[in-house]
């Protein structure tokens, strides 16, 4: 070993300046991200009030293929520490627990849901339900997501990261981190939230990356491992049982009532890229448990005296040269920053709800895909010139836009309540 690894240090010592450069650039390239995205948007929309609300909501149904993957990515990889502590305990039980029952359920809803939903033109899951189940269904889908969606432990962890940072209570450090992510979410609406998703997913892919390479390159590959860890860090079980490993299948299962899948699969351009998207995504989440599970597993092997649930951490800031561990700081606050976003979907959902409560005759604001055979009726005989459909899509859209000018009424302070926490 080039140097001793201790199982608790002070974090002022190993964080150089050149750490605090590294992470500030992340956090102001995470900025600007923000800051294109809302131009951006104001570029798209060009002051139309029916593309300003779906924008906000969706991005405009625009979502391409690689921001769809990134903005996923991100936004379902938080828990880091939590993974690598299961890792440090068990090993690979890790790998298979948190990672491959996951992947069935994801492989699930890309072949079996995301190309279904599609054709209700949802904008949120709640609506989904509502369409589907009648609207009921739709408000108590409404109340659960709600709950569902909260980030109140990575609102605590993200605060008690900020105060080892810089001090203060950890309502303060908690208080902060949230403004900041509820900020930016609000001003850029999704448009933003998926732009800082490119760069978050790249911070935080290429950090625990980082923490595998040097790793490998400083004491070696497999054999190390077998060589300093019990043998059940090698079994599928560990040290639980098949019964204990088995629950997790179900708690995987979660995924198919996730709001922010259906949330990126209503906002993909066509309903392939939604499928397309949740599959590489799957190759990169296996590629990442890969990298967490195995970093787990050397921090037990070099400071098996560690707390379980910091050990992680611990092992990275002495393992990384300078730089990456700013590098590594910010994958860590990105992730929590990703999970904080739920913030965005929680206040999409409710807003969409109140509205359809308090507007329960108004029209969509986008109705379920018509036909080929409308297409065609609408165009005209043989296809060529206008017909008596064109007149009829006229008057829709004229009585759509005195509806949403109404809703946007509505939806605009039930918005600054959600902020203001009422």
């Amino acid at each position: 070993m080039p140097h001793t690894f201790q199982p608790d240090i002070t974090f002022a010592e190993l964080v150089g300046p050149l750490d605090w450069c590294v992470f500030a650039i992340a956090q102001v390239a995470t900025i600007a991200a923000v800051v294109f995205g809302h131009r951006r948007r104001r570029a798209v929309v060009k002051g139309d009030a029916d593309a300003t609300f779906l924008d906000v909501m969706l991005m405009g149904r625009q979502l391409t293929l690689p921001l769809f993957i990134a903005t996923l990515v991100a936004t379902w990889y938080g828990g880091i520490f939590g993974v690598t502590a299961i890792a440090f305990n068990d090993g690979i039980y890790n790998f298979i627990t948190q990672g491959v029952f996951w992947y069935v359920t994801y492989l699930i809803f890309a072949f079996c849901i995301a190309h279904k939903v599609a054709a209700f033109n949802a904008l949120t899951l709640p609506e989904l339900v509502g369409r589907m189940f009648g609207p009921r269904a739709g408000r108590l889908s409404a109340i659960f997501n709600f709950f569902n969606v909260l980030p109140i432990a990575y609102a605590i962890s993200i605060g008690i990261f900020l105060q080892v940072m810089f001090g203060g209570t950890l309502l303060q450090m908690m208080l902060l981190g949230m403004a900041f992510v509820v900020l930016y979410t609000m001003w850029g609406g999704f448009r933003a939230v998926v732009f800082s998703d490119v760069i978050q997913c790249l911070v935080m892919c290429t950090s625990v990356a980082a923490v595998l390479v040097w790793s490998v390159g400083t004491f070696g590959g497999w054999s190390f491992l077998r060589a300093n860890l019990p043998a059940t860090h090698f079994t599928p079980t560990g040290t639980h049982t098949w019964a204990e490993m088995l629950v997790w299948n179900f708690v995987a299962l979660a995924t198919l009532v996730d709001p922010n899948f259906y949330q990126r699969c209503f906002a993909a351009k066509s309903p392939g890229i939604a499928r397309r998207g949740i599959i590489i995504s799957t190759l990169v989440w296996c590629c990442f448990d890969i990298c967490t599970t195995a970093g787990g597993m050397y921090a037990r092997a070099v400071i098996p005296a560690a707390a379980a649930d910091q050990a992680y951490m611990l092992y990275a800031l002495q393992l990384l040269p300078q730089g990456l561990r700013g590098l590594f700081l910010a994958g860590w606050v990105n992730g929590r920053y990703r999970r904080n976003n739920l913030v965005h979907t929680r206040r999409v959902s409710f807003c969409r709800r109140q509205y359809a409560d308090l507007r329960p005759r108004a029209r969509p604001l986008e109705r379920p895909r018509e036909s080929a055979t409308r297409r065609r009726r609408d165009r005209g005989p043989a296809g060529r010139g206008p017909g008596p459909g064109l007149w009829r899509q006229y008057q829709r859209n004229m009585e759509d836009a005195g509806q949403l000018r109404r809703r946007l009424l509505v939806a605009v302070p039930v918005d600054r309540q959600i902020a203001a926490g009422r």
